[in-house]
C-alpha cells in the first residue's frame, strides 16, 4: 500500500468516525446535513489526490486545494467531534456556510483539473517566465550562509517593519525571510552531508527558534511563532505524500504505534501551549515590558481563566464574535467561523449597502498600489481611510458594528454580495491565475518536480489561504504585487549574497537542486 493512500485512508476513516460522532452529539437536520457535506468533501479531496498524479505534477496548487478543504471544512468536523461539540455550534448560518464552502471547493477542483489539462496539452516546455526564473537560479538550493543572512534580514524587518512610514512598509516586505533558516533541514535531508555540518546547523536552528519565539512574544504575534514550525512540518508532510513509497502492514502497525505514543506524549503539552498562546494575547494589552507581562500572565492561571471567561461573556453580549473552536491553539487551523460571519453579514446588506460596498471595494483595489503611482496617475484614494478589513466593513454596513477591529472577512461573501452567481466563474478564473503563479515556484527536472526555496517559505500561507482570502483586494494584491515582490526580494538578496559569501560553496557543490 502506498504511503499517500495510507494517509488518506486514515483521513477518510477519521472523517467517517467524526461524522457518526456528530449523529450522537446533535441529531438535528442542520447538523446532519452540514456533517454530510464535509464528509463528501473529505471523500472527494482524498480520491482526487490518491487517484490522480496531481500531487506529483502540481504539488503546491494541489496542496492549496487540500489546505482549503481542511481549514474550512474537514478540520472543523474532526476537531469539533473530538471535543464532543456539535459541528454547527456557534455558527450563525451553518448549512449555508458549509454549502457555500463546498460549492467553491468544487469550483477550485474543476479549475485545477482544467489547469492540469492545459498544461499537459502544452507539454513539458517551461513558460517564458519560468525559464527566466530558472536563469536567475530561483530553483537552486542556497547555501546555509545565504539562508542565515536572509533570516537576519527577516528578523530586522520585524523590528523596523512596523508602522505606516514608507521605510516601515519597505521593511515589511522582508518579513518572510525570517523563516529562511528553517528550510536548512529540508536541503540537508535531500542533498546530504555535503550541504552543511548537521550538528552545528541544528544547534543554531534551536537558538533561532527561541529567538523567533521571543520576537513573537515581544510583538504579541502568535502567528510569528507558528509560521516557521508549520512551514517545516508541511514541507515534510508534502514530501511524504509525494514520495509515495510502498508501506507494508508491519510498517503501518509500527507507524500507528509510534503515532499513538506521540499523541499520548503531546496531550499533556496542549494545555501549557494553549495557556502560552492566551498569555501572548493578553500581554498585548498590558502596559510595560511585554516579556515580563507574558511570564507573569503565563504563571497566573487565574488571569488566564478569567480572560477566557470574560471572552465567553463578551461573546454572549456582542453582535460580533469569532468563537467556534474552543481551543485557542487549534482554532488557528480552522477558518470556518470567519466565512460564516462574513457570509451572514453579507446576506443582510441592502441594495444601498451593496452600492457602498462596490465603491469601497474599488478604493481598496486601487489602494493596493504604492502612493507614488496613485499620485502620478492622479487617482484620489486616501489610504489612511482604508485601515480596516473586509470583515470589519461587512459587519459595519449590515449591523453598524464600528470599524477598526480588523475582523477576518471572506472573499466568497464579498464576491457574492457584489456579483451574485457571476462570482462563480470569476472565482474559477481567480483559481486559474493562482494555480499558474504557484507553478512558477516549481520546476520540472527529468522525473521530478522541484519546489523552490520561496515555494517552501510560502508553504503555510498556501495551505491556510492559497486559494482563498480575506477579501478581493487581498487576492488582487497578492496576484499583482506581493507574489512578484517576494520573488524580487528573494532573488536580489540571493544574488548579492552569492557574489560575496557563497562563491566557494557554490563552486564546490554546484549549487545542488532541491528534489522535494
Amino acid at each position: 500500500m502506498r504511503s499517500s493512500s495510507v494517509f488518506f485512508l486514515v483521513l477518510l476513516l477519521s472523517s467517517l468516525v467524526a461524522f457518526f460522532a456528530q449523529l450522537l452529539i446533535d441529531f438535528t437536520t442542520v447538523n446532519i446535513a452540514s456533517s454530510s457535506i464535509v464528509l463528501v468533501t473529505s471523500i472527494l479531496i482524498s480520491a482526487y489526490i490518491v487517484r490522480t498524479d496531481a500531487i506529483q505534477t502540481d504539488p503546491l496548487s494541489t496542496f492549496a486545494i487540500f489546505g482549503f478543504a481542511v481549514t474550512t471544512q474537514i478540520g472543523a468536523l474532526l476537531i469539533q467531534s473530538f471535543s464532543w461539540t456539535s459541528l454547527v455550534s456557534d455558527l450563525r448560518q451553518p448549512l449555508e456556510t458549509f454549502a457555500t464552502l463546498f460549492l467553491y471547493f468544487i469550483v477550485a477542483l474543476v479549475a485545477h483539473i482544467m489547469f492540469r489539462q492545459f498544461k499537459n496539452n502544452r507539454g513539458y516546455r517551461p513558460s517564458t517566465i519560468s525559464a527566466f526564473l530558472e536563469r536567475l537560479e530561483l530553483y537552486q538550493a542556497p547555501s546555509t550562509n545565504i539562508l542565515w543572512i536572509m533570516g537576519w534580514l527577516g528578523v530586522m524587518s520585524m523590528i523596523f517593519g512596523r508602522g505606516d512610514a514608507v521605510g516601515s512598509k519597505i521593511w515589511d516586505g522582508f518579513k518572510f525571510l525570517a523563516y529562511a533558516p528553517f528550510v536548512i533541514p529540508i536541503h540537508l535531508k535531500i542533498i546530504g552531508e555535503a550541504y552543511c555540518n548537521a550538528k552545528k546547523e541544528y544547534l543554531f536552528l534551536l537558538a533561532w527558534f527561541l529567538l523567533i519565539t521571543l520576537f513573537g512574544i515581544l510583538i504579541g504575534s502568535r502567528s510569528t511563532i507558528l509560521t516557521g514550525i508549520m512551514n517545516v512540518a508541511l514541507i515534510y508532510f508534502l514530501a511524504l505524500l509525494r514520495n509515495n513509497f510502498i508501506v507494508s502492514i508491519k510498517q503501518i502497525s509500527k507507524f500507528i504505534l509510534r503515532a499513538s505514543l506521540l499523541f499520548v506524549l503531546i496531550i499533556p503539552l496542549v494545555e501549557p501551549i494553549t495557556n502560552a498562546s492566551i498569555a501572548i494575547q493578553i500581554s498585548r494589552f498590558l502596559p510595560g515590558y511585554r516579556l515580563d507581562n507574558f511570564i507573569a500572565t503565563y504563571n497566573n492561571t487565574y488571569v488566564i481563566e478569567k480572560y477566557v471567561a470574560l471572552a465567553s461573556m463578551a461573546k454572549e453580549r456582542s453582535a460580533y464574535d469569532e468563537t467556534y473552536i474552543k481551543n485557542t491553539l487549534l482554532q488557528r487551523f480552522v477558518e470556518t467561523k470567519f466565512h460564516d460571519n462574513a457570509l451572514y453579514f453579507a446576506s443582510k446588506l441592502s441594495e444601498g449597502n451593496i452600492n457602498t460596498l462596490e465603491s469601497k471595494t474599488i478604493d481598496l483595489l486601487l489602494g493596493a498600489f504604492p502612493q507614488p503611482i496613485l499620485d502620478f496617475c492622479k487617482i484620489d484614494v486616501d489610504k489612511f481611510t482604508l485601515k480596516f478589513s473586509m470583515g470589519d466593513y461587512l459587519a459595519y454596513l449590515s449591523s453598524g458594528i464600528p470599524l477598526g477591529g480588523f475582523r477576518t472577512g471572506s472573499i466568497f461573501a464579498q464576491g457574492q454580495a457584489l456579483f451574485g452567481l457571476f462570482f462563480i466563474p470569476m472565482y474559477f478564473g481567480i483559481c486559474m491565475v493562482l494555480f499558474n503563479l504557484m507553478s512558477l515556484l516549481t520546476r520540472r527536472e527529468k522525473a521530478f518536480i522541484l519546489i523552490s526555496t520561496p515555494g517552501m517559505l510560502m508553504m503555510w500561507q498556501l495551505f491556510i489561504s492559497g486559494i482563498t482570502a480575506e477579501s478581493l483586494h487581498q487576492t488582487f494584491n497578492f496576484i499583482f504585487r506581493n507574489f512578484f515582490q517576494m520573488l524580487i526580494i528573494y532573488l536580489v538578496i540571493y544574488w548579492i549574497c552569492r557574489m560575496f559569501v557563497s562563491r566557494v560553496s557554490i563552486e564546490n557543490h554546484d549549487a545542488p537542486i532541491v528534489r522535494i
